[in-house]
């Protein structure tokens, strides 16, 4: 059963999600610029292992505008907690390519040994737990898969608020039924170091064989291209302030 955190931080999660409909408004001008970043997401996971039109490729907590959907190779799959309220507002963008599946990380109803490539983008540090989100992705990757994941590192010192943050809302959950309104903690029940996420893999069963650490300058500027506006700006503001971690993996 998720906890009772997790679940409110997911209403709070669709509230997000929904802000990126104003995107619909200009995706015209936006649809290139999406495409072009699938396009780079399918060379890379080419050159690590070769997509075909049977490549079974799912996305673990992909959200309204993940990569999958921009991908044109293999059979794609997207699954997310809030897959059935994003998919109708989002119909346009997602398209009929995609199967889109409502689940938890944790609880993956797929078979084991069935998927090519997992996609975690983003994700792993909004899960319920990432250990078993992990162990979830290692069964049911096929002995040859890959997984490719991509997290936010943060700065020590927001960390650090983090688990002040994660104490303090431990009270406010079991006296008011809330979680403090801060949104960059509210939103990320986990914050890993460089050190801490590659030991989380390494424990779960996987192999680094490729990693990238991209500066939070360089993140930033690519977010707010393809993202434009006042809020959108406050949002890459607060979420990259540190540096974002890249990595192929393989079962152990």
């Amino acid at each position: 059963m998720p906890s009772k955190r997790w679940l409110i931080a997911q209403k709070h999660q669709l509230e997000f999600q929904l802000q990126k409909t104003t995107l619909l408004k200009k995706w015209k001008e936006l649809s290139r610029e999406y495409s072009n970043l699938g396009m780079w997401f399918e060379k890379s996971i080419s050159l690590i292992k070769p997509l075909n039109r049977s490549t079974r490729i799912i996305e673990i907590g992909s959200g309204p505008m993940g990569f999958v959907f921009f991908l044109k190779s293999g059979r794609r799959y997207a699954l997310d907690p809030l897959a059935l309220q994003l998919h109708g507002k989002f119909r346009k963008i997602q398209g009929k390519s995609v199967k889109t599946i409502q689940g938890m990380g944790e609880f993956l109803p797929i078979s084991s040994c069935s998927f090519d490539f997992v996609i975690l983008n983003n994700t792993i540090d909004h899960t319920d737990d990432p250990s078993s989100t992990l162990k979830e992705i290692r069964r049911i990757l096929k002995d040859d898969g890959v997984l490719y994941i991509g997290v936010n590192i943060y700065p020590l010192s927001i960390r650090i608020a983090g688990r002040i943050y994660e104490a303090l809302s431990s009270l406010s959950l079991n006296y008011m039924g809330i979680l403090l309104p801060i949104e960059i903690f509210r939103a990320h029940p986990f914050m890993f170091s460089f050190s801490s996420i590659k030991r989380l893999l390494r424990e779960e069963g996987f192999k680094i064989i490729q990693e990238k650490r991209i500066k939070a300058r360089e993140a930033k500027k690519s977010f707010r291209k393809r993202r434009r506006g006042l809020f959108w700006r406050i949002i890459s503001s607060v979420t990259y302030t540190g540096e974002v971690f890249q990595a192929f993996c393989i079962k152990k």
